[in-house]
Parts: structure tokens; sequence; C-alpha cells
């Protein structure tokens, strides 16, 4: 890491110059899966602190998601979005039935 430079939040410049933009996730964090309709949010601080915070009750055996991306988004876009840069198709709970929403739409 001595050799990136963070420029502005998320933004970083290596030795050449060249821009990265990415986020670092501890072990940890690295393991929680997207879902577009998360249950868990995830912020962090100047003092490279994370902040794990529940956005809706957890069940003891229920997956934790977070967003890789703007959950506000429409459809089409978040999942061009996860595809170019995540290379997945989204399929959670809140894509299916926003899809099915539109092809019962379609049909009418």
């Amino acid at each position: 890491m001595e050799h990136l430079i963070e420029t502005s939040p998320g933004s970083f410049r290596n030795e050449t110059l060249f821009p990265v933009h990415g986020i670092f996730l501890p072990t940890v964090g690295a393991f929680v899966n997207h879902s577009c309709d998360p249950n868990l949010s995830i912020s962090n601080n100047y003092n490279h602190e994370m902040r794990w915070e529940a956005e809706k009750e957890i069940g003891q055996d229920e997956e934790m998601f977070v967003s890789y991306i703007d959950p506000m988004l429409p459809l089409d876009e978040r999942r061009e979005i996860l595809f170019n840069r995540f290379n997945f198709w989204c399929h959670c709970a809140l894509c299916k039935k926003q899809e099915e929403e539109q092809e019962a739409a379609e049909e009418e």
C-alpha cells in the first residue's frame, strides 16, 4: 500500500500517477454478498474504521447482504453496472420482483 496515495475518498493514485478506483475491505468484509435490498450497510470514517449497521432485523441463520451500488437506481441500470463492474447478473429478491412487474406490465 505504500505506493498508493489517496487523492479523494475512494480514489487513489499510484507512483506512476495512474488513477486506481476501489475500496479496501478487510477479510470479513470481502465475504459479504450483494443485494439490491440490503440488510446491512457499511460506512467508514477518515480514521479508516469501518462501521457495520443492520438496516433491518437480521435473523440468526439469515445471510447478511450489502449493496455494492446505489439500490435506488432502476433495475436495468443496476444490473448493467453490476455486470460491468463485478461480472454478475443480480437475481436478488428485489430484482426478481421488479423483473416480474416489468414482464406483467409488458403483457398488458
